[in-house]
């Protein structure tokens, strides 16, 4: 069954980036900081070296959150280009294990690495 779009938030499992998308076919989508606080995202430095994930359809629009993201000090070791608008519902269902692991460490101050 398709899902409609305007409902997507309320269904389990749903995500953001690719109903809007769909919504939006003009519009250039790009899904990233998913998986830090904030404060992180906006100094990476302040904890030990991290992954920032992208996703979306426009290659230029990818290209520029990149841009936007070194701007704030990711180096592009950091910076992975998961593909296409649907690889954003990995990111945005990390936001469970964020709650989590936050409530653990009493702390906001982590991020996710990709080791490779």
């Amino acid at each position: 069954m398709e899902q409609d779009s305007r409902d997507h938030a309320r269904i389990p499992g749903s995500q953001e980036a690719r109903p809007l998308q769909a919504a939006r076919p003009d519009a250039r989508v790009v899904k990233a900081m998913n998986t830090a606080a904030m404060t992180t995202i906006v100094n990476p430095g302040m904890i030990s070296p991290s992954s920032v994930f992208l996703s979306g359809d426009d290659e230029a629009a990818k290209a520029q959150a990149a841009g936007l993201l070194r701007d704030l000090g990711w180096s592009d070791g950091d910076i992975l280009d998961l593909g296409g608008i649907e690889t954003a519902r990995g990111p945005e269902h990390y936001v469970v294990l964020f709650a989590g692991l936050a409530r653990l460490l009493e702390s906001e101050a982590f991020n996710i690495r990709v080791i490779r």
